[in-house]
């Protein structure tokens, strides 16, 4: 599964929990939030993080079964109004 824009890592925490899930990309374009991503999510064996933007997948297509944006879903809104 991939984690688009994880954030501080909330999603990923969470999903990291369904025994349907086997790993975890949490993909983040900002250095202060993966940073703190990696500190929520120390110990988590299941998860990987990398920086990088949506625009430009760092990955090969079809790398993943399942994408998820919350974070950038939730942060387009807020820059919009």
């Amino acid at each position: 599964m991939l984690d688009l824009g994880c954030g501080v890592g909330d999603v990923s925490l969470c999903a990291s929990k369904s025994r349907n899930i086997l790993r975890i990309i949490g993909l983040e374009m900002s250095w202060f939030n993966l940073n703190l991503c990696r500190s929520n999510l120390a110990g988590q064996k299941n998860i990987f993080l990398c920086l990088g933007f949506g625009e430009n997948l760092p990955f090969k297509d079809e790398t993943f079964d399942m994408v998820i944006f919350d974070e950038v879903s939730r942060m387009k809104n807020a820059t919009s109004k």
